[in-house]
């Protein structure tokens, strides 16, 4: 006799991703059992529609009383829990029905693949989550937020067993200020939780992750050594190693900001000892060793990204890798691979390795043609070994991509003038200019060129700014100067010569400054 399944959701609002991801579990479960905690939209009649048992439960800012309360109205032998905005694996339907009517275990743990873009960038997650488990009254989710089933289970002695399940999770665009409320709102009822559960890894763990992501590095300290203390006094509960492995890479973080680098390079080492298959350990070694200037052994922790990438796949992983949960890091995040190639682009540069430098950008360029940083870097690259018109072909495509983009338009009018194209070369340059780029190359090329094409007059706001850093430079002086004078503005020309007399040492430089002192007297009192 096959085994009865019920699918439990809480859901509010969800009218978006609420039909996909019925529509997943459609011939999979026998019964949906949702929970409604407040629509307004049309999420409910969506789930009619696949003829779900709807309740309604007031919010009360308790995930697990929303949940708790979906499990009471359910009466398959099994629960699959899933969220709105997530949908079984279609391949792994039939895997699913066999599992749950085979297995003695009271908890299978699924593979949660998501996929969400936070400040305007893709992020990559996976965990391994219990979301299918036996109806037992015993079983319950524990804590207001990050609420789960997997403590109760534990605390009562239940088996929990892998599968090799998967649930997809899409995620949203979410501004910066959203995501900063949404862990503001998160705060109150973690601390809540932490007080609840003073020696929950797993409490503790998400509580240290908010406090830093809220830069509110100083508690996340308090949190991480209350942690720490509570797993060394062996009364910690739901202290799995890829919990602890996560605590150390948040410590890791914190102190990198600190710049105490080698505590930083212990922590990562001490989660990849914890947690060997993760790639957030080696992200934060090849930062700190950055920083330390060991460019080599940054860049052998990007071989080792790589590999799990090729281990894993680009965009989807192989759940057979993670054969026991302790071997992935909670909250462990997958970087995207142009990311990496980049970074080790970068990371081959400080070494002087052109031909490296070149290939990483290359292959950057591969998976993300449109990544600004990477072809303005191979632009600069082709330009530094003379190959102009290739670079000039890659920064014209930056610029494509941000037409305002300072940096672009400074290596454009550089490019254009080692190409003789001189008059090109002023017009991007000024442009630059005009957006903030203030570099001592392009100054100095816009003084050539105002000068050849316009006049003196027009070189001063560029030797304004040229002045300013080298004040006590000859040439900047004496240029400033000449211009300021051919352009009759004799005043401040006396300004300069004045002031480089008093900082100048050289004796030759400042019998030059005075003979031009003397010929500024001179213009003044010819002009009054």
């Amino acid at each position: 006799m096959s085994s009865r399944l019920s699918l439990s959701m809480i859901v509010k609002n969800e009218e978006h991703t609420l039909r996909a991801c019925l529509e997943s579990v459609r011939h999979v479960v026998d019964e949906i059992i949702i929970v409604d905690t407040g629509s307004t939209d049309a999420t409910v009649a969506i789930a009619k529609q696949f003829h779900a048992k709807i309740f309604f439960f007031p919010w009360n800012g308790n995930f697990s009383d929303a949940r708790n309360e979906s499990l009471l109205h359910c009466t398959g032998d099994w629960i699959l829990q899933l969220d709105a905005d997530e949908r079984l694996e279609a391949r792994d339907k039939k895997k699913l029905r066999a599992a749950i009517s085979t297995t003695t275990a009271d908890g299978l743990e699924i593979f949660v693949v998501s996929r969400k873009t936070e400040r305007n960038k893709l992020t990559m997650s996976h965990s391994l989550a219990v979301r299918l488990f036996r109806r037992d009254e015993r079983f319950r989710f524990q804590y207001s937020i990050h609420e789960n089933i997997i403590a109760s289970i534990e605390d009562h002695h239940g088996k929990i067993i892998h599968s090799d399940i998967t649930i997809h999770h899409d995620g949203y665009d979410i501004a910066e200020t959203d995501i900063e409320k949404k862990l503001l709102r998160n705060l109150p009822p973690l601390l809540q939780d932490a007080e609840r559960y003073p020696n929950d890894v797993f409490v503790l763990s998400k509580l240290v992750q908010t406090q830093f992501q809220l830069h509110q590095n100083s508690e996340a300290e308090k949190t991480l050594a209350r942690a720490f203390l509570v797993i060394q006094s062996g009364k910690a509960t739901h202290a799995a190693s890829s919990r602890i492995a996560h605590l150390h890479i948040l410590y890791g973080e914190i102190r990198l900001q600190q710049g105490a680098l080698r505590e930083a390079e212990h922590s990562g080492l001490e989660s990849l000892r914890l947690a060997p298959r993760q790639y957030a350990a080696h992200v934060l070694l090849t930062r700190v060793f950055d920083q330390q200037n060991k460019i080599e052994e940054a860049i052998r922790h990007t071989d080792a990204i790589l590999s799990l990438h090729a281990k894993q796949g680009a965009l989807s992983l192989d759940v057979a890798l993670y054969a026991n949960t302790d071997s992935v890091s909670e909250g462990d995040c997958t970087p995207l691979l142009e990311d990496v190639y980049y970074k080790r682009a970068v990371l081959f540069r400080k070494i002087n390795n052109e031909t490296a430098e070149e290939k990483e950008l290359r292959v950057t360029l591969q998976h993300s043609p449109v990544m600004v940083s990477a072809l303005l870097d191979i632009a600069a690259l082709q330009a530094r070994q003379g190959k102009l018109q290739e670079s000039l072909s890659f920064v014209q495509q930056a610029i494509r991509l941000e037409p305002n983009n300072e940096f672009a338009l400074q290596l454009r009018g550089k490019v254009f003038y080692s190409l003789q194209q001189f008059s090109e070369s002023l017009a991007s340059l000024q442009q630059a200019f005009s957006l903030g780029v203030r570099s001592d190359e392009a100054l100095i090329l816009l003084i050539q060129l105002t000068k050849r094409f316009q006049n003196d007059e027009a070189t001063l706001p560029y030797f304004e700014e040229l002045y300013a850093r080298h004040s006590s430079a000859g040439d900047v002086v004496f240029g400033f100067i000449q211009a300021l004078a051919a352009s009759q503005h004799v005043a401040r020309a006396l300004e300069i010569t004045e002031h480089a007399l008093l900082i100048i040492s050289d004796e030759q430089l400042k019998e030059q400054l005075q003979r031009i002192r003397e010929k500024l007297y001179q213009a003044r009192e010819a002009a009054v």
